[in-house]
């Protein structure tokens, strides 16, 4: 009697069609069987093909472009569906939204030792981008570090610059640790900012928010406590609207004469009533026009603003 062979399945079978498999036995190569071996095992690739297809190729010793065909050659032997709908939407997508959901980026991947070894030794650029990053925040990287590098790089799709980028303005803002800097990218990219130019661009206006806002405390005497939620709108919309700080201050001392101490809710109804008056110095304040009362005497309509702004305030009181 010949020898025989049991299967010792362990809690993973993989299971293929015996009529599909004998048929395709001849025209299929050994590449196409060790793909097709790779996309049963791997239940994060055929979620993802395209995120996870680099990877793949690289443990199937083959190039994306042989891996390609060997799905081809499966789905034209009917074992293997690659959802065209799906692509094609993705395809046409001018942002990378629907991989970045909040949903995708909670399950980042996790790779193996062996999984890192072979993306870093395959992609030169890896290594670069991780030897700048543990010479910006100054330590040496572990797994934990190296699989977060990785993964912004191989998931997310993110260029080596766009990592170093966000980097580079985490350290400035005193952010020691890798991973709370991948998650400042996965909320920035969840904002929609997936490029480089647009990172660049968006770090630039919170760089005029931040500078504003240290101007800002220091006016209003806030110290280092963390802004309401009110105030942060506050103080970011005058930054983008780039209210001056001669303007903010002149605003700033008739909210103090007329109520007695800062508020921020109180100065900025100043401000906008000056913006809706085209105000945009204080020059154009002492210009804005005088009307005459029904006794055909003039007055300021700016203190007469004032004067009903205060009223309110002390009516309803500082509403913060």
């Amino acid at each position: 009697m010949g020898r025989k062979l049991k299967l010792n399945y362990g809690e993973a079978v993989i299971s293929l069609p015996a009529a599909v498999i004998g048929e395709a036995m001849e025209r299929a190569g050994k590449r196409d069987f060790r793909v097709l071996l790779m996309i049963c095992s791997d239940d994060r690739l055929r979620a993802d093909l395209d995120a996870g297809i680099s990877l793949a190729a690289m443990k199937c010793g083959c190039s994306v472009e042989e891996f390609e065909q060997s799905v081809a050659f499966w789905r034209g032997c009917g074992l293997l569906d690659c959802g065209e709908e799906e692509r094609e939407v993705k395809a046409k997508a001018e942002t990378k939204d629907a991989i970045l959901s909040s949903a995708a980026t909670e399950r980042m991947p996790s790779y193996t030792g062996l999984e890192l070894d072979t993306i870093v030794r395959s992609n030169p650029a890896i290594v670069e981008v991780l030897n700048e990053a543990q010479r910006i925040l100054g330590y040496m990287f572990k797994t934990g570090e190296l699989n977060d590098i990785v993964a912004m790089s191989e998931y997310l799709g993110l260029t080596g610059e766009y990592i170093l980028c966000a980097v580079r303005y985490g350290h400035e803002r005193g952010i020691k640790k890798l991973s709370a800097i991948k998650s400042m990218v996965l909320r920035f990219m969840q904002e929609g900012i997936t490029t480089e130019a647009a990172l660049k661009e968006h770090i630039a206006l919170l760089e005029k928010r931040y500078s504003f806002e240290g101007r800002l405390r220091k006016l209003f005497g806030l110290g280092e406590r963390k802004l309401t939620a009110k105030e942060a709108q506050i103080a970011a919309s005058w930054a983008d609207d780039g209210i001056s700080e001669e303007l903010l201050t002149k605003a700033y001392e008739i909210t103090v004469n007329n109520t007695g101490k800062p508020s921020m809710p109180y100065t900025a109804k100043i401000i906008a009533s000056w913006k809706e008056r085209g105000v945009k110095t204080v020059a154009d304040i002492d210009a804005l026009p005088k009307k005459q009362d029904s006794k055909g005497s003039s007055f300021d309509t700016d203190e007469f603003f004032e004067l009903a702004l205060k009223r309110s305030y002390e009516k309803l009181g500082d509403n913060k």
